[in-house]
């Protein structure tokens, strides 16, 4: 349960180790939510993650921009998202930020209402979208698993049922009006 401060602190940390070892140890993971936004993620105010990134700086770091330095170390990122005006803002963002890597794909899908990160040592999955009320406002029930069987039949769904290979409505979506609080998710 995320309900209380440490519960979400405790799922962010999770989602930063999970990351953290893609880029030490890049391979591919899925990143699959209805509703997808920017939130401050990995505290690295002493510089303890410096060793990562040089220029994160001594600030904590948003999610998007440790998600980019997992795409930069060579992992495979599939990105799968509610194509919906609310995922407007980072849509862009993401596709600004990493649409010249080859190993970076979004696919948008009306009918998504699963949530979870995947990599090939763990699944993080529940009711939590990867916004910054899923992270910090709402109350969710989040599930840590890392059977070898779970995470690979979970591979199997997700490749099965996301087809990247057919990455559709690739062009940029207007986000001039002002930016979703995402409080309704």
């Amino acid at each position: 349960m995320t309900k209380t401060f440490a519960g979400k602190r405790q799922i962010k940390e999770v989602i930063s180790s999970m990351l953290i070892s893609e880029i030490l140890n890049p391979k591919e993971i899925w990143l699959v939510s209805a509703w997808v936004s920017n939130f401050d993620l990995l505290d690295n105010r002493a510089g303890a993650w410096d060793i990562l990134n040089h220029s994160w700086g001594h600030r904590v770091i948003p999610f998007f921009e440790v998600l980019e330095s997992v795409v930069s170390s060579g992992c495979k990122v599939n990105v799968v998202i509610k194509d919906h005006e609310t995922n407007c803002s980072a849509l862009n963002h993401l596709r600004n930020a990493l649409s010249s890597y080859q190993n970076f794909q979004i696919l948008l899908t009306d009918d998504l209402h699963t949530k979870g990160l995947l990599t090939n040592d763990a699944f993080l999955s529940g009711s939590m979208n990867f916004t910054y009320s899923g992270t910090n406002r709402n109350d969710e029930m989040m599930t840590f698993e890392r059977s070898d069987s779970v995470v690979a039949n979970t591979f199997l769904h997700f490749s099965s049922s996301y087809p990247l290979e057919i990455n559709i409505k690739q062009e940029p979506i207007d986000d001039t009006e002002e930016e979703s609080d995402d409080w309704l998710f």
